[in-house]
């Protein structure tokens, strides 16, 4: 959960916390299972195998399959948890970008299947953007941070989590910094705002794309920026003379330069790393 790391205690949450409508119709095009994997003459492993099935805001659908591998996962979960951060004003800057240089080398399967489908489908540079943040979209949200549950909704003074936990939506406890890594979030499949845009970054940032990580102390939340030729916004923050493109992650069928509503007061945002 952004904000697990702020340097001042507040729990104000984001309006995708209680937008519950996409918790029980997203994920249905997925299923996943536990795969023991060996190559001829060689010692197998074992893997989280998940089958997807989704659509970008266009309509145009996508399958596709990938196993991550368990030891992969227990390696970045190691590596997030013995992190020393600090308290310093770049603390986003250096928690997601170390999980992003240490996850990028072990996404290698996950990189496949993103070519495939661009191969198969012929996708120019904005439709493959599209295709890869449209398949984060479509993963259901999990609200992750690092407490218990009972003892965030005791925090939570304006019951908002108290609410969200009534209602029977997921959340993942006990996870130091409130965030999965990116091959975490592949892994469980359960992610927040920056679990998503950390993931998103790592791999659009493969792709050489000008990616940016923007966050919001004020709302509480994380998008992706990205320095591409889009539609005419007003949802952009300038940075080092470029401009970069909001782009929510956390609901199906946003669109570069689109945000959930009443968050487009940009003078609340910042960008806090940059490809």
């Amino acid at each position: 959960m952004l904000g697990s790391i702020v340097l001042f205690v507040t729990l104000l949450l984001s309006i995708g916390l209680f937008n519950y409508r996409s918790y029980t119709e997203r994920g249905k095009g997925k299923q996943s299972k536990m795969v023991y994997l060996a190559e001829e003459g060689k010692r197998g492993a074992y893997y989280m195998k998940h089958y997807w099935n989704w659509h970008d805001y266009d309509g145009v659908g996508y399958h596709a399959s990938v196993a991550i591998a368990k030891e992969g996962y227990k390696a970045a979960k190691k590596e997030r948890i013995n992190l020393y951060i600090g308290r310093s004003n770049d603390a986003w800057e250096k928690l997601y970008g170390s999980m992003a240089d240490a996850d990028a080398p072990r996404l290698g399967q996950l990189y496949a299947m993103f070519d495939s489908i661009r191969v198969a489908n012929t996708l120019d540079s904005i439709d493959f953007a599209t295709m890869v943040v449209s398949f984060v979209q479509e993963i259901p949200y999990v609200l992750v941070h690092d407490y218990s549950c009972s003892t965030i909704d005791d925090l939570d003074t304006s019951r908002t989590l108290e609410r969200y936990h009534a209602d029977g939506s997921k959340c993942l406890p006990r996870v130091k910094y409130g965030i999965q890594s990116p091959v975490e979030f592949m892994y469980t499949q359960k992610g927040d705002c920056d679990s998503r845009t950390v993931f998103l970054y790592t791999v659009l940032r493969h792709y050489n794309y000008d990616v940016a990580i923007l966050n919001s102390e004020v709302f509480m939340h994380s998008v992706l920026g990205i320095h591409l030729n889009v539609d005419d916004t007003d949802a952009y923050l300038e940075h080092e003379g470029k401009r970069y493109y909001m782009w929510e992650t956390t609901e199906p069928g946003y669109k570069p330069g689109e945000l959930l509503p009443g968050f487009g007061y940009t003078e609340y945002w910042k960008v806090v790393l940059t490809s």
